[in-house]
């Protein structure tokens, strides 16, 4: 390996390369070399002497440790015994070795996350949307979540998930099984408990090393703390504005416990950014000083100034999308390469918009980390429902009948054997040769579809509610985030109201016909899923109140400053151009949101430059309705007022539409022109 003189590093970079005198703290900003440095702090023990497999690097997915790896391998050729690998890694190689001390089979059985949920529907015999709820709130007791806590956020009577955990416990005993969260809550309590154990493993490594120590948990961070090696030989790589994963127990005090456990450790700040352009730089740091209680990071960059960051204040979705998908294309002209263009949003139900427009663009594009919205599997159960509420299909039924938990291919081809003779729904109610709880399930699924057909004459908005009603309540055991499922389900309200008067087949037709970009093209993701990514170009979509910041996040403490880490991690991501949206009305999950811009866009002030939608700045304003005026809105149509509430930019309207029905509008900002008057725009 090269002296580290030689290896074209800043100040910061090589004082935390070369430290060598106990723990360390390197908080480092987006884009600063993190990587890097850990990288070359690893080949460095090595090229020193350290023997590799006396080093032992945690990170938190498989991913980042083969990246480490194959990293360190090119810098001293050998990375022969290297322990580099998640937490989980860690926790189970340590329970395989000592799980007997514990009383528990060194030969356990590791259930995967599904496993673990029909072990627990089955030793407490709870239906399954109380299953799912039971094991999140399990889940996050194990992760080191207060008890009041969990009792609060998940809605379970305190004694009640007491006895939870205990039945589900012996539940696991009586299988010789673990799930993964068994794996570090278990290796805590051994390694608090044990002392021998825990002297022989903090004699095993000369150095632990941690990346993104702010993602630790309190369980991972007692695993850290029993793990650190004599003399405290530690290092953990974080940076604080960066922790979004509160709802994994990761809140945002990580870096600052780190203290409290290690009082002696040295705190070296990388605030070198060499990814982001100037004013994104700006921008963003500008945003997360309103963070209270941060160690701090100033961040600053060599790179030139940049595009300017602007923030289009949309009239509605569809505009927000058209106009993302017009300054893509614009971007492509110039020779941007699609796949260095990404647009990032808050949920996933709004990224059917977006999907929209980009294919009537032409524009290829794929989900990152996730499906295509017409793709999720919610979605085609949906419609699979709505196919048959029309009739008999046998492609549907056989696709529900596959998601019932105890079908597999052996069952199912039996069970299609049994619609050759007997229509799909009665197979349902009486199958044979199948488990008691899975002739359950089908049996519902039976009931299910009854309900659905009586309701063939209702308006579809009624059918397409019960469809998606169907499609995730029937399978509640089986889903995980189940809020981003219901958003995406409550789309389609809104794909039924961009249709105006559509019958059940035109709907099919829309989710069935749908076009298929190819893969690679523009990169859509939430921004969840874009932290440790960069691209040239990032458009950011929904800067709103009640969305960014989210409005389950306004009434939780810290909440709103988890939120503004979110949108500055969305916002580093960007290399050379940013640019925000924002929209003043939007259907999002089959309702009509009124946008109230983001106070994040305010905070980043000089900053960021808004620029109004060129439809809300061509018309003058109407200021004021009366009581039974007929108005009509830019997509719902014509409607009578039928309520007035409030005055000047606060007044509230509630308009009796003639084809969607009651809505309520607030006047400033609502698409309303007075009937007979088309010139005259309201907001």
């Amino acid at each position: 390996m090269a002296r580290t003189s030689e290896l074209h590093l800043n100040d910061a970079q090589r004082a935390a390369v070369e430290f060598d005198s106990g723990p360390l703290l390197v908080l480092s900003g987006p884009g600063t070399g993190k990587t890097r440095v850990i990288t070359l702090r690893i080949a460095r023990l090595i090229a020193n002497g350290m023997p590799p497999e006396r080093i032992l690097g945690l990170t938190f997915t498989n991913r980042a440790a083969g990246e480490m790896r194959t990293r360190v391998g090119q810098l001293v050729g050998d990375e022969h015994g290297l322990r580099l690998g998640t937490f989980h890694w860690a926790a189970q190689a340590l329970l395989r070795r000592y799980a007997n001390r514990m009383g528990i089979d060194r030969d356990f059985r590791l259930l995967s996350a599904g496993e673990a949920r029909h072990v627990l529907a089955v030793c407490l015999n709870l239906p399954p949307p109380q299953v799912t709820r039971v094991a999140h709130a399990l889940s996050a007791l194990k992760n080191g979540a207060p008890l009041p806590t969990v009792v609060r956020e998940y809605g379970v009577e305190q004694g009640a998930l007491v006895e939870y955990a205990r039945g589900y416990a012996s539940g696991l005993r009586s299988a010789s099984a673990l799930d993964l969260d068994d794996l570090l809550a278990l290796s805590v309590q051994l390694l608090r408990t044990d002392e021998s154990v825990r002297d022989r493993c903090r004699r095993q490594y000369e150095e632990v090393l941690i990346d993104e120590y702010q993602d630790t948990n309190r369980v991972q961070q007692e695993l850290v703390r029993l793990l650190a090696p004599p003399h405290d030989l530690l290092t953990a790589v974080g940076d604080e504005d960066q922790a979004i994963y509160g709802w994994r127990y990761a809140d945002s005090g990580t870096t600052s416990r780190f203290l409290d456990d290690f009082p002696a450790a040295t705190i070296i700040r990388l605030e070198e950014s060499y990814r982001c352009a100037k004013r994104i730089v700006r921008a963003a740091g500008a945003l997360i000083e309103h963070n209270p209680g941060r160690l701090g990071l100033s961040l600053r960059t060599p790179n030139d100034a940049g595009a300017e960051v602007v923030c289009l204040a949309a009239d509605d979705e569809k505009e927000e999308a058209a106009w993302i998908a017009d300054e893509i294309a614009r971007e492509a002209g110039q020779g941007v390469p699609l796949a260095h263009i990404a647009v990032l949003y808050r949920t996933n139900a709004q990224s059917r918009a977006i999907e929209d427009a980009l294919i009537r663009r032409g524009l290829a594009y794929h989900v990152h980390a996730g499906r295509r919205f017409y793709e999720r599997p919610e979605i085609r159960r949906a419609l699979a429902w709505l196919r048959l509420t029309l009739g008999p299909d046998d492609e549907a039924a056989e696709y529900l009948t596959s998601t019932v938990t105890g079908v597999g291919s052996r069952r199912l081809d039996a069970l299609r054997r049994q619609a050759e003779d007997r229509p799909w729904d009665e197979v349902w109610a009486n199958p044979e040769g199948v488990p008691q709880a899975a002739a359950f399930q089908l049996s519902r699924l039976a009931q299910a579809l009854r309900e659905l057909r009586a309701l063939r004459t209702e308006p579809l908005a009624v059918v397409v509610e019960r469809a998606a009603w169907c499609a995730t309540d029937l399978v509640a055991a089986t889903e995980d985030e189940t809020d981003s499922i219901m958003e995406n389900l409550q789309e389609l309200q809104s794909i039924v109201r961009d249709m105006g008067r559509a019958s059940l087949h035109d709907l099919i037709d829309r989710l069935t016909l749908s076009d298929e970009p190819a893969r690679g093209g523009v990169a859509l993701m939430t921004l969840h899923a874009a932290k440790g990514l960069e691209f040239d170009v990032v458009f950011l979509a929904g800067l709103e109140e009640g969305l960014l910041p989210h409005r389950r996040a306004l009434d939780r403490p810290g909440g709103v400053e988890e939120e503004r880490r979110l949108c500055y991690v969305g916002m580093t991501r960007a290399r050379r151009r940013l640019a925000l949206t924002h929209a003043y009305t939007r259907f999002l999950g089959g309702h009509a949101l009124l946008g109230e811009r983001s106070r994040f866009v305010a905070e980043m002030g000089r900053h960021v430059t808004v620029r109004l939608s060129p439809r809300r700045s061509a018309k003058p304003r109407l200021t004021s309705v009366k009581l039974g005026e007929r108005v009509v809105h830019v997509r719902l149509g014509p409607g009578t007022v039928v309520a007035v509430e409030g005055s000047g930019r606060n007044t509230l309207v509630t308009v009796e539409f003639d084809e969607v029905g009651r809505q309520r509008v607030q006047l400033f900002h609502a698409p309303l022109t007075r009937a007979g008057s088309p010139d005259v725009l309201a907001g």
